[in-house]
């Protein structure tokens, strides 16, 4: 297994509010159990409270060899997600990404015009060698000339893990009576016995967590 590299964000302080899924479960049935319930909003979480950090370093845990844990900056996010540029840039990248799709190309097939298009462009390209086919698809998906990056988290992964709101369990313990049954450190567990009987870690590979 390659090592990987993992980052986290201001060195991982921001709050994480993780929920397993076995106690989203068990929010839900208690919903459906409960009229005054009917149209309300919950925050649910783990019982523990966790930091971003704690969440990576203990799914990291489980890797053999161990991940790399790169500690990035504000700084550091906010200048590479300025040098590739603003709206307009990352619209055209999206666009890009978009028509070289196969389900893109499907529908453009189904308007006569640019189906006849498309089957020119298609032809005036055979006289190209495998090479030349390989560097006009690379082109034309940006893969060209793209230069090597340390793997940026986007700005969205960025605001979440430097988030430093709790959620509060308050209200669904009101109504609900919802308290969370398993905990992180059970949970990473349990997580890491599927990854092993799904083949994805080695068996012999055993690790734990203390949050």
């Amino acid at each position: 297994m390659l090592n990987p590299r993992l980052n986290v964000c201001q060195g991982g302080r921001g709050i994480c509010n993780a929920l397993y899924v076995d106690n989203l479960a068990d929010a839900i049935l208690l919903a459906l159990e409960r009229p005054e319930a009917l149209g309300q909003i919950f925050f649910l979480r783990d019982q523990e409270q966790l930091t971003w950090g704690d969440f990576i370093k203990a799914h990291a845990a489980m890797l053999e060899p161990p991940a790399t844990l790169n500690d990035i900056s504000s700084e550091q996010i906010t200048a590479y997600h300025r040098s590739r540029g603003g709206m307009w840039v990352a619209s055209l990248r999206a666009g890009r990404r978009l028509v070289i799709t196969p389900e893109f190309r499907n529908l453009l097939r189904e308007i006569p015009l640019t189906e006849r298009m498309l089957t020119w462009a298609w032809s005036s390209t055979q006289h190209l060698g495998r090479a030349g086919k390989d560097d006009l698809r690379a082109r034309i998906s940006g893969n060209g000339h793209r230069s090597q990056s340390p793997g940026m988290p986007d700005l969205d992964t960025w605001s979440i893990q430097t988030n430093t709101v709790l959620f509060s369990l308050s209200k669904a313990a009101k109504i609900l009576g919802y308290h969370p049954r398993v905990t992180f450190a059970e949970g990473i567990h349990r997580t890491h016995e599927w990854l092993q009987f799904a083949n994805y870690l080695p068996n012999e590979h055993s690790y734990s967590v203390a949050v």
